[in-house]
């Protein structure tokens, strides 16, 4: 990029920067170059975030405020916030003798959930009573399969056919089995409320399959 465009691309930036500071609007210089920035409008503190923008090979970029916590690699900028807030992106590109302005605002919250989320397959595990067998725990797969294939007209129908296929099932063994049972019942609670048949039905065959595959 030679220092006449260059220059102009800061100019254009610090103009952006006051329109932003005084809460004005603005939009692009051009459309014709049908540039946007992608990447994610929320991350945690200490995520790693790239920002890149479309259909250029070159741009100049503003952190707004800048915390110096980033690099610029041609058309992206790897960004990552130690603190907590609200950060403006404004980058000034050019492409065929145009200018075009964009702006992206990303939120930055608290670190809280990046561990990843552990599967219904991994729960299900977690749920065993710690001398279980897999015989029992196959019949216990075959009756919520059973229940499955029986179409159940509604969510209570489910319920209710699970409850006596599972017992019989279990048979002696029911009572080792409950803190499972219970288990199961908590994640229902907590995951499927207002859920449809469907999705019901869904988590039964992921649990009977869990089982079927220990």
């Amino acid at each position: 990029m030679n220092t006449t465009k260059k220059w102009l691309l800061i100019t254009i930036i610090s103009v952006a920067i006051v329109t932003i500071t005084v809460g004005g609007v603005f939009v692009y210089y051009t459309t014709n170059n049908n540039c946007v920035i992608v990447g994610p409008t929320e991350a945690q503190v200490g995520e790693l975030v790239i920002l890149e923008v479309t259909k250029t090979s070159s741009c100049q970029w503003k952190v707004i405020p800048d915390n110096g916590n980033y690099v610029v690699i041609d058309n992206k900028i790897i960004f990552s916030a130690v603190e907590t807030g609200e950060y403006t992106f404004i980058c000034a590109t050019v492409k065929n003798n145009t200018i075009t302005l964009l702006s992206e605002k990303l939120v930055v919250i608290p670190y809280t959930s990046l561990v990843p989320k552990v599967s219904l397959k991994e729960l299900v595990r977690t749920w065993l009573p710690n001398n279980y067998d897999k015989v029992t725990a196959s019949k216990l797969a075959v009756s919520l399969k059973s229940v499955v294939d029986s179409n159940p007209t509604t969510i209570e129908d489910l319920i209710l056919k699970s409850a006596k296929s599972n017992r019989d099932a279990l048979g002696p063994d029911i009572d080792l089995w409950k803190p499972f049972l219970v288990k199961f019942s908590e994640y229902c609670r907590d995951n499927l409320t207002d859920k449809s048949l469907e999705e019901h039905i869904a988590v039964w065959e992921q649990v009977s399959e869990a089982l079927a595959n220990l």
